[in-house]
């Protein structure tokens, strides 16, 4: 996935899949390290295998082995992937681009 010496080595998520509810404060776990600025949890969706951003979330806290965040209100339910992307630098103007910065886990939203 990586060369050895990536600049954006990735992270890893231990947290198994899991089903939240809107408004649930959800912590995951994993191997972290420091949060480096280019660095945003993602909300997916997911059609055969192509993972496409829905929602860059706001987290309360991000630490080496666990980052805490709380479901948003106005998400529709359904299935969803999270992990960790990474923001690359774009031109002024242009949408953001990302690239996958962790293994994913899958996420079932209900009301």
């Amino acid at each position: 996935m990586y060369a050895p010496g990536c600049e954006n080595p990735p992270r890893r998520i231990t947290t198994r899949n899991s089903i939240v509810e809107p408004g649930e404060r959800f912590a995951i776990f994993g191997d972290f390290g420091e949060r480096r600025r280019d660095e945003v949890l993602a909300l997916m969706g997911d059609r055969d295998e192509y993972y496409s951003i829905r929602r860059v979330l706001s987290f309360y806290s991000w630490t080496p082995r666990r980052i805490e965040w709380v479901v948003p209100g106005d998400v529709a339910p359904g299935d969803y992937a999270l992990g960790i992307v990474n923001r690359l630098p774009g031109r002024p103007g242009t949408r953001p681009v990302f690239e996958h910065g962790s293994n994913i886990i899958r996420l079932r939203i209900r009301r």
